[in-house]
């Protein structure tokens, strides 16, 4: 597979490295061997687990590595000196736009986030949060509060903000199984798979798409449901944010 793959594609480009693990970093592996591979990848940046990364680990032992030092997507100094920081496992300090506060209480919380988001003018703002709310009570009253009124200050009102978090992996994959009516037993059998009219879940296409290769490559016409919760296990980014 690896010689087929090579003939059409002798160099393969693979972004955000650091996410590969066990049968994508099998595929690199196995596409390494035959092909030239330019890859992008930082430890940091995984999103998976705090440990080490396997696909980093491996290819700081097989390939020749250039580190990268120069960061083209700000040149604002305090986000860099916090950025620098946070990766060194350092203090971090109120430096230019990068502010850092205290929260006693959600309620305190929520008024930091609501000045935050009307201070950036109107633009796109997006909220990080270390975890999700249905795990946080303190995460969950922040936004709770953020949303129900707005904030006085100096005779200003700020807010009130909803914020639209975006899903976690799991709760995807359970809504991509929802649409397909997915039975709970993995050798049921379903012919011709469909999302409903006007679906556009994340994940949702390439599940389509490997249908359709099925069909077409292999004449495949019923699919069980394991198989099918397996494409939209591999079809689902591993992320979730929240963004307001």
């Amino acid at each position: 597979m690896a010689s087929w793959v090579n003939q059409r594609f002798p160099v393969v480009v693979i972004d955000e490295f650091q996410d590969c693990r066990t049968g994508r970093l099998g595929i690199a592996q196995g596409l390494s061997a035959k092909a030239d591979l330019l890859v992008a990848a930082d430890a940091f940046q995984d999103l998976s687990e705090t440990g080490d990364s396997p696909a980093v680990e491996w290819l700081s032992s097989a390939a020749q590595v250039e580190n990268l030092t120069t960061v083209h997507r700000t040149s604002d100094g305090g986000l860099l000196q916090t950025a620098l920081a946070l990766r060194n496992g350092t203090p971090v300090a109120n430096s230019g736009n990068a502010k850092f506060f205290a929260a006693q209480n959600p309620n305190v919380a929520a008024s930091f986030l609501a000045r935050g988001i009307a201070w950036s003018g109107g633009k796109e703002v997006v909220v990080i949060s270390p975890t999700g709310e249905e795990k946080s009570p303190f995460v969950r009253d922040t936004f709770k509060r953020l949303s129900a009124k707005p904030f006085e200050k100096d005779g200003k009102n700020y807010g009130p903000y909803k914020v639209e978090w975006e899903r976690s992996r799991e709760n995807l994959e359970a809504d991509l199984c929802d649409s397909l009516h997915l039975a709970d037993d993995g050798d049921a059998k379903m012919p011709s798979p469909t999302f409903p009219l006007g679906s556009k879940l994340p994940g949702q296409r390439d599940v389509e798409q490997w249908v359709e290769r099925q069909r077409r490559v292999c004449a495949q016409a019923v699919f069980s449901s394991a198989e099918l919760r397996a494409a939209v296990h591999r079809s689902v980014p591993p992320f979730s944010m929240a963004s307001t």
